[in-house]
């Protein structure tokens, strides 16, 4: 993924969005949705738990 030096700006303004679904970026014109996904941390992936019996 190529690394923006924008500042983002979405509007939360009608008609451009709202606050429950912010416009693109005023600058770049990325949507909130794929900004929010690059910028949220990887989930790390949990296995199950197994029980070890007492010994």
């Amino acid at each position: 993924m190529p690394i923006s030096l924008c500042k983002h700006q979405f509007p939360v303004t009608p008609p451009r969005g709202s606050m429950t679904h912010p416009g693109p970026c005023t600058g770049c014109r990325i949507t909130y949705e794929q900004a929010r996904a690059a910028y949220r941390p990887a989930r790390r992936r949990t296995t199950a738990r197994t029980r070890h019996p007492a010994a």
